[in-house]
Formats: structure tokens, C-alpha cells, sequence
């Protein structure tokens, strides 16, 4: 039995079997042809559910702590909000390298970054994106001085 509700919660292959609807006095399924059925005249197909997206949406980028920097700083930035998943991305824009993103919880990740030395001063977006393909942006978030 398919419950759409449940079982496209997960990544999952399913085989469906469609015979041709006609049944004998005892219940048996019976083919096109009117033979007990032996596959022959049956439809069967695979199909892939890809998992469903977390309740609770896309990320939201709400505050990065400390929010800017100079050029050759490297250093950890806070960043808050919510809807993070484990296993998240982040990009900070031109020539601010994103060394490592560390999963605190659903409402903050500690992101290792490296100003390039010569990165244009300015307000950088940043953005997270969640393993389920959701992201989140917060304009003008973090600054190069």
C-alpha cells in the first residue's frame, strides 16, 4: 500500500504491477487474453521518489557575528538564523573563501573564512544553502573594510 504522505518522506523505489483489471469468480486476475495471469499481458514499471524538503522551508540568514573584516583575515563568523541542516553551505562572495562550515544547530552555523588580500572593500551577501537544495540570503550581511 502507498501512502504519499509517509512514504515520500524518504528517497525510495517503488515497482507498480498494472494487470488488466478483469477477474475470474474466485478473484484471480485474469489477462487481456482471459488466461489466469502470468505476467504476460501485465504492465510493470519502476519509479524513484526523491526525499521531500524538511518542514520548516528555506534557510533564513538573519546575523553574522563579527560582520566584517579586513582583507588577509581569517577567521570564524557566526553566522545565526534558521532552518540550517547539517551538511550546509555558505558563500560569502567575491574573494571571501569559505574554508569550513560547522553545523552548531538548526539556528546557527560557525563558517571559517579567508579574505583574499586583495578583495575589493564592501558588503558582501551571504548564503546558505541546505543539502535539500533550499538557500537563504541575507544582502549586505558581512563587510570587507
Amino acid at each position: 500500500t502507498f501512502d504519499p504522505e509517509s512514504d515520500l518522506a524518504n528517497e525510495a523505489t517503488y515497482t507498480v504491477t498494472v494487470t488488466s483489471g478483469v477477474t475470474d469468480t474466485s478473484g484471480n486476475a485474469l489477462d487481456q487474453d482471459g488466461d489466469p495471469s502470468n505476467g504476460s499481458d501485465d504492465f510493470t514499471s519502476s519509479f524513484t521518489t526523491a526525499a521531500a524538503p524538511t518542514p520548516g522551508g528555506a534557510p533564513a540568514v538573519n546575523a553574522c557575528s563579527p560582520d566584517n573584516a579586513s582583507p588577509g583575515d581569517q577567521l570564524i563568523v557566526a553566522v545565526t538564523g534558521s532552518n540550517f541542516q547539517d551538511g550546509a553551505t555558505a558563500d560569502f562572495g567575491e574573494r571571501v573563501m569559505v574554508q569550513a562550515v560547522t553545523f552548531v544547530s538548526s539556528s546557527q552555523l560557525d563558517i571559517k573564512i579567508k579574505v583574499h588580500p586583495r578583495a575589493g572593500s564592501g558588503d558582501r551577501d551571504v548564503t546558505v544553502s541546505n543539502p535539500d537544495g533550499q538557500s537563504g540570503t541575507n544582502v549586505g550581511c558581512f563587510t570587507v573594510n
